[in-house]
């Protein structure tokens, strides 16, 4: 029920007539079918055509047909174990030509994939997955399994019939390499990549899940190279599609990066109201990174915006989120969030060690922009603290550190800045924080630095 005022929650096309689609389709399955069935259901490059067949298909109309499901559980009950059975034994044989193709060194597994054996639709979805989910730790291997995935498609889709398939194949293979290539900080290569998966999705109709995977990777580089405005579309765009599509996780995904996206360029309110419509969407366990991202910038945006008990309840939320992100990479960024929400929220106590530790971590890791960026969150806690005279001592380390690097000059001018104008002030207001922030990253970008790169696949 919905309250007086208040709008019913819409649902998509697609999502709000599921239970019509299954009324409809599946008494009448004809026998002997329940195997392709099951195919679609799983097999990840036929999911995007058949959620877009059944998209355009339905009407707009109800139908009075009250089919008898009891012929329908019958069939499931004798075909199902052996159709589990069979799909168990293909992906069990998958994994042993997936285990024997990497045996070979990596120069000699493009050849040893034109053997016969090797040509498994079965393998080539696991070469797929595979692809994915070593994104976040291991984009090297990820870029790897997306070109031999890219390699075994083409000997697999050789019919004219196939073509959209294969076209599928090819881009989801182009969109991992090069969200991949993103990762290892080859932006160029990246940008080659996702380009190939634009060609490939041309020869697909309607809004592909692999279209609105290739805007949000896309977003995702034009974030990383500070073309902020069109990271935003992108973005948008990815979310919209993922929504109209019925996919309720990547709709998630997506606002939550522009959210994310949003308190980087100082939108609070418009942040806000993101990253809570994504924190409801999003698995922990699926998207540990940005999941713990996401509550905890929330927290922050919260504070920031005086709303404090809401931020506590956020924040305390969100700090059963740790366990899911094991980078260590990942946990050090994760300090340095949870002290700048602790110093928000008034615990400089709990802050100031937090930022320290990730402080220190980010100068041993060399990263200029991060350390840089830390020390700016940690000098707000010194001057909360009466240690306005501790400022000089950060802009020494960073100096002494970097002293090599190219953008030192104007981090050291724009962070002087930032010391002088704080000197003597017993608070240090959040806008004028997030402004220096800003221009920081900014500066950073232009000068061909990445900041806090976007371990999001």
């Amino acid at each position: 029920m919905t309250g007086p005022g208040k709008q019913p929650h819409r649902r998509s096309g697609l999502a709000g007539n599921h239970s019509r689609a299954l009324r409809t389709v599946l008494p009448d399955l004809p026998a002997g079918q329940e195997a392709a069935l099951l195919h679609l259901i799983l097999c990840p490059l036929c999911q995007t055509s058949a959620l877009l067949h059944l998209h355009e298909s339905i009407g707009g109309t109800e139908t009075a047909y009250k089919p008898d499901y009891g012929p329908l559980w019958d069939r499931l009950d004798e075909r199902l174990p052996q159709l589990l059975e069979q799909a168990g034994l293909r992906c069990a044989e998958a994994e042993e030509l997936l285990a024997a193709l990497l045996s070979y060194p990596a120069g000699q597994q493009g050849k040893v994939l034109q053997e016969p054996r090797f040509h498994s639709r079965f393998l080539l979805d696991l070469l797929l997955d595979r692809s994915g989910a070593a994104q976040p730790q291991d984009p090297r291997l990820s870029e790897s399994l997306a070109a031999l995935a890219a390699q075994l498609g083409v000997r697999l889709f050789r019919q004219d019939s196939e073509e959209e398939e294969a076209a599928l194949c090819q881009a989801r293979a182009a969109n991992l390499a090069g969200n991949a290539r993103r990762l290892l900080g080859k932006a160029d290569a990246a940008e080659a990549a996702l380009g190939t998966a634009a060609h490939f999705l041309a020869f697909t109709w309607g809004h592909s899940r692999e279209s609105l995977s290739l805007c949000r990777y896309l977003g995702l580089l034009r974030w990383e190279q500070g073309r902020l405005e069109e990271a935003e579309g992108l973005l948008r765009q990815a979310a919209r599609g993922f929504g109209e599509l019925g996919l309720p996780c990547e709709e998630g995904a997506s606002r939550g990066l522009l959210g994310l996206l949003s308190l980087e360029r100082n939108q609070a309110g418009r942040a806000i109201r993101l990253l809570q419509a994504s924190r409801e969407a999003l698995d922990p366990e699926a998207r540990p990174w940005l999941t713990a991202q996401v509550g905890l910038n929330l927290a922050l945006g919260l504070a920031e915006s005086g709303r404090f008990d809401q931020a506590r309840h956020v924040f305390a939320e969100a700090a059963a989120l740790d366990r899911w992100v094991t980078a260590e990479a990942d946990q050090v960024r994760l300090h340095w969030l949870r002290g700048r929400v602790h110093a928000r929220l008034g615990h400089p106590e709990e802050a100031e060690p937090l930022l320290e530790t990730a402080r220190r971590r980010l100068i041993e890791k060399h990263s200029l922009p991060e350390a840089t960026l830390c020390s700016l969150d940690l000098a707000v806690v010194l001057v909360a603290t009466g240690r306005a005279a501790e400022l000089p001592r950060l802009l020494r380390d960073i100096e002494e550190t970097f002293s090599a690097e190219e953008a030192l000059d104007v981090t050291r001018r724009v962070s002087r800045q930032f010391v002088e104008a704080v000197a003597g002030t017993a608070r240090i207001p959040c806008g004028y924080l997030a402004e220096a922030a800003f221009t920081l990253r900014r500066v950073f970008r232009f000068r061909g630095y990445r900041i806090e790169p976007l371990p999001f696949a």
